[in-house]
């Protein structure tokens, strides 16, 4: 089947200095692929007829090059398939297109190191900075577990079998200084089967340890605060003698639940996004790179006023905070407002869908909308609609037919 290849200027992503970034655009096997050129510029001087880099740019040289040079080795790739009658492999042409040599890709047939493998697999796909921190985190926490559990720094795949498996759920689960429950176990374990599972398909000779492992996942309980205990949060008086961190993760919690963000994009919030007179933001939400437009409370505006005064020259809206330190003081504050439910930094998401799902005053369409939700069935859990609701409803359709 026959691959065609572009290069293609991602104009819909700006970074902040104006400038787009470059990808390769290819089709196999009649499905889309992009792979990221790692070069940028801006729209300006992007040739979308000639896939180049105007000349007018004092950076066109050196990218147009680059791109010529990475289109050349695509099509030698394709060419030298083609005469040796071998199969295509998409994971060689990511590489081609990348500049990464096959031998290195292929590694001969030897087996990678786990954290190579977890390299590769960031490397090689194009994933989302979501993705990649789970990634990286799940990295970390198995080499601490084979360091632990068999006094190995750089054990190769193969060391990963049903053994492996269930030591490394055990030690999830018991052995961690702070253990973790079912659903966190399974996300570990299914990210490490997605990297198990790319290296074999890029040619490490080894058995699935997932083939017939079965992942449990625990019961998904969504917490959220009703009207009652979000006032008694917010209305909360913090001693005198609480820390800026403990003052900080309420005053993230509080905008959280008055505007539905998720801490990624409480962190990422910059006054740009704000609109002049405090009523509304818009910006590109870091999990989805969807837009989300929200009109802010007068509990919201309260706290950006607060931190404008407190920061006028921060670029940022928020000082920085691990999550898991906001998580810590959520539990303390729960506790003083008399709230007997486990808080994190995602509940105050759940109680902005939870708390306007349930109003009158917000259709579903518009909720979907606030909270940045790419389809309405995602929305549709906050949303309770009685069964007198709708008969009152289709009643008054009925009348006025």
């Amino acid at each position: 089947m026959k691959t065609t290849i572009k290069s293609v200027l991602r104009n819909e992503f700006s970074r902040k200095d104006g400038k787009c970034r470059i990808e390769f655009l290819f089709y196999f096997d009649g499905k889309q692929y992009r792979v990221s050129t790692g070069k940028n510029i801006e729209k300006e001087f992007w040739n979308q007829t000639n896939e180049c880099v105007d000349k007018k740019s004092f950076d066109a040289p050196n990218i147009n090059k680059y791109l010529s040079d990475r289109l050349a080795a695509f099509h030698d790739y394709l060419t030298k398939k083609n005469a040796m009658k071998e199969k295509i492999n998409i994971d060689e042409i990511k590489a081609t297109l990348k500049g990464i040599s096959l031998e290195s890709l292929n590694g001969n047939n030897k087996l990678p190191l786990i954290g190579e493998a977890f390299d590769k697999y960031v490397e090689l796909n194009k994933l989302k900075s979501g993705t990649v921190n789970n990634l990286n985190m799940t990295k970390r926490v198995v080499n601490d577990f084979v360091i632990r559990h068999y006094r190995r720094i750089q054990p190769t795949v193969d060391i990963v079998d049903f053994n492996f498996l269930e030591s490394f759920k055990r030690y999830l689960r018991e052995e961690r200084e702070r253990p973790n429950n079912m659903n966190t176990i399974a996300k570990r374990l299914k990210i490490l089967n997605s990297v198990i599972r790319y290296s074999i398909r890029c040619g490490a000779e080894i058995k699935n340890p997932f083939e017939n492992y079965k992942i449990e996942h625990g019961k998904h309980k969504e917490v959220a605060l009703n009207e009652d205990e979000y006032n008694r949060f917010y209305a909360l008086k913090l001693p005198s003698n609480s820390c800026s961190s403990m003052k900080l993760t309420k005053d993230l919690f509080t905008f959280s639940c008055e505007t539905a963000l998720r801490f990624s994009d409480l962190m990422d919030l910059k006054w740009v996004n704000i609109d002049e007179e405090l009523s509304s933001f818009k910006k590109i939400q870091v999990k989805t790179e969807r837009s989300v437009f929200v009109p802010i409370s007068k509990r919201a505006k309260s706290l950006l006023i607060k931190y404008r005064h407190r920061n006028p020259n921060n670029e940022y809206v928020f000082p920085k905070v691990d999550v898991q330190v906001v998580n810590r003081y959520l539990k303390n504050l729960a506790s003083m407002a008399g709230i007997d439910k486990n808080l994190t930094s995602h509940v105050g998401r759940h109680t902005f869908g939870t708390l306007w799902g349930s109003s009158e005053k917000v259709s579903p369409f518009q909720l979907c909308k606030l909270m940045g939700h790419s389809d309405i069935s995602m929305t549709q859990r906050y949303v309770n609609i009685a069964d007198k609701d709708l008969k009152d409803t289709m009643q008054s359709i009925w009348n006025n037919a």
